[in-house]
């Protein structure tokens, strides 16, 4: 009677985790199968001031070393209407004499044409927001947050470049009577995000250290689509953090996305160039013809921007990142979600110490129920290790190359009890519509 009942949890637990995963993926491949990879032509701005690159595919690493993908997409028929109604109708109907808050003009009316770029623009005698200070004397500290017009203000100050707040939030902004105004067209295109949110500082107080927090994985998207510069080093802090949050797309919400999948362990995307030869992306292994752990279309960021040790396929230095013409979009991507099963999923626990370097033999307090091939993880913590097999019900062997840190994680020491697992994986490989190869490379 209870094996019986093992086997039909088991079972069952199997069929809810395929379930769970199938939703994930029908979103991420109706996503990718309709990315559009064609620069969107828009208005130029000032010669110091390029107007930035707005469509761009973006795979990099957040400082938890998890994997993000973002990138731009034709708007699906399901939502055009909903998404659409809002839109606007790129007319001047604030009487500003622009229809378009990105055209380099002056369109507030404060004799400037950057925004956030450190100087007194609206003539409050303040060179900064978010000091502590009732800089336009309407009786409130920091309410603006560097991006609402307040009663006294004769600018917006609109954060980004000219991305002004009004296209997104549905509220009079500006005191004039009417809403979002400025909205302007969809133009057919919505930017796309996915990325992971682990467990807040409450929920990790609130369970023993040696607890393995599964994340969730967040979908988020937005039309029309918003891009930011890239600003140069002289420039206030605020701008460049804006740029480095998600790489040079704007996304007015924060977060900007909900969860479309829980109890993940990983989410990891691969993409394939024209060198690529094999799915492996273990340099040390392969070093020519392996697969990209990230990616940068724009071929303008660094490796460490992106968060990972060495510059990504095609990178070829800063100035190709307000360039569209050397883009480039991978041929195939293949996703890799893994998942903890609510029933029957076999944890075990270190039954040691392990340094942040430690590799071979590992006690733990039973491999039963893990993978025994090699070339396999398991997850301790926040950090994947790569072993090569089972020795015995008590030992795994982790690899002595590339072992620790694994799967993009950060290498990290783990107490005796921590908490580990390996998991149910589900991979998927898609051919993309819009690939580019980089014609400069043989």
């Amino acid at each position: 009677m209870r094996s019986g009942l093992v086997i039909w949890r088991g079972g069952e637990s199997s069929k809810r985790t395929m379930e769970d995963a199938t939703y994930a993926f029908t979103y991420l491949l109706e996503d990718l199968s309709t990315i559009f990879t064609s620069e969107v032509e828009l208005p130029s701005l000032a010669a110091d001031r390029p107007i930035p690159v707005s469509v761009k595919l973006i795979s990099d690493y957040d400082k938890d070393g998890l994997q993000r993908l973002i990138f731009v997409r034709t708007i699906p028929s399901t939502i055009w209407n909903a998404v659409g109604a809002a839109a606007g109708n790129l007319a001047d109907d604030d009487g500003d004499a622009a229809s378009y808050p990105t055209d380099g003009k002056d369109n507030d009316c404060d004799d400037v044409l950057t925004r956030l770029d450190g100087l007194d623009n609206d003539g409050n005698e303040q060179t900064l927001r978010g000091d502590g200070a009732d800089n336009d004397s309407d009786g409130q500290t920091d309410e603006s947050g560097e991006g609402v017009d307040d009663p006294g203000e004769s600018g917006i100050d609109e954060p980004n470049e000219g991305i002004d707040e009004e296209w997104y939030n549905g509220k009079d902004d500006d005191g004039d009577n009417r809403i979002d105004e400025d909205l302007r067209s969809l133009g057919g295109l919505m930017q796309v995000v996915y990325y992971l949110e682990g467990p807040t500082a409450a929920e990790r107080a609130a369970k023993p250290a040696s607890t393995l927090f599964p994340y969730k994985l967040c979908r988020g998207f937005q039309a029309p689509i918003a891009s930011i510069r890239r600003p140069g080093p002289a420039e206030p802090q605020a701008l460049r953090d804006a740029w480095d949050k998600w790489k040079g797309f704007y996304f007015a919400a924060d977060p900007p996305g909900e969860p479309i999948l829980r109890n993940v362990l990983y989410f990891g995307v691969r993409f394939w160039t024209q060198k690529t030869k094999l799915w492996d992306d273990n340099k040390a292994v392969v070093p020519d013809g392996g697969c990209e752990i990230g990616w940068d279309s724009t071929r303008g960021i660094t490796g460490q921007d992106l968060g990972v040790s060495a510059n990504l396929f095609g990178y070829k230095g800063a100035t190709s990142l307000q360039d569209p013409s050397d883009d480039i979009f991978p041929e195939k991507v293949r996703i890799t979600i893994v998942l903890l099963p609510e029933l029957g999923n076999p944890i075990t626990r270190l039954a040691q110490d392990l340094d942040a370097n430690a590799t071979g033999e590992v006690k733990v307090e039973s491999t039963d129920g893990l993978p025994t091939t090699k070339n396999t993880f398991i997850r301790v913590g926040d950090e994947w290790l790569h072993y090569d097999g089972v020795k015995d019900r008590t030992t795994i062997v982790v690899s002595a190359v590339n072992g620790r840190g694994a799967r993009g994680t950060i290498p990290a020491a783990h107490p005796a009890g921590s908490e580990m697992a390996a998991g149910v994986t589900y991979e998927v490989t898609l051919s993309l519509p819009g690939y580019k190869p980089a014609k400069d490379i043989p």
